[in-house]
């Protein structure tokens, strides 16, 4: 019985060995044939937050701490089909400013939505790039303590506590922007959207 015992063993480990080595035979690993992997940024952390395919390539979006004029800037890059670097821009100012998200328009220039810092207290951050990454606007969407925005058709007056940011944002049919975000009111976020003309 004991021999028995032993012999199950002895097949089950060597039934283990051969699926484990079978699986190393199978040679599966990924394929970059029609892909790519590309690293873009400096020399301290960059990271990227989205990525919006344009017809010429790709528009990624994010923060970087290597090419900055404060703490952090927003990072904008544009790589080309093959993933290869066009150019890649900051924007910011002092503080810890941070890129979320890009879109591409129709017409090929890039939005891009984010946070700046200012005065100690996060905005919404709007820029307009070119499709060649030229700067066509940038603007600061911010709440002074105290002010109030003003919430729903109710005629209740909110007051927003000094940090307002956008993650996400799209074109309307109007031909303004449409930007989600948060908004720190009385102690805690509430989900913001802010229409813009």
């Amino acid at each position: 019985m004991k021999n028995s015992c032993k012999q199950l063993i002895f097949l089950g480990l060597l039934g283990i060995i051969f699926v484990f080595q079978s699986c190393n035979n199978l040679n599966v690993k990924p394929s970059f044939e029609k892909g790519f992997i590309k690293y873009f940024g400096g020399v301290s952390d960059d990271f990227a937050a989205s990525v919006e395919v344009a017809t010429d390539g790709y528009v990624i979006s994010g923060t970087t701490s290597s090419f900055t004029n404060g703490l952090s800037d927003v990072y904008v890059a544009k790589a080309d089909l093959q993933g290869n670097l066009l150019w890649q821009k900051n924007f910011g100012g002092l503080g810890a400013d941070s890129g979320s998200m890009a879109r591409v328009l129709s017409n090929g220039d890039i939005i891009v939505v984010g946070s700046r810092n200012v005065a100690d207290s996060n905005a919404v951050y709007l820029i307009r790039l070119s499709a060649n990454g030229d700067s066509l606007f940038g603007k600061i969407y911010q709440t002074v303590p105290g002010s109030f925005f003003l919430v729903d058709n109710s005629s209740k007056n909110i007051p927003i506590v000094r940090n307002i940011s956008g993650y996400d944002v799209s074109p309307t049919a109007d031909g303004g922007f449409i930007i989600g975000g948060s908004a720190f009111i009385s102690g805690f976020y509430n989900a913001l959207l802010l229409k813009l003309d």
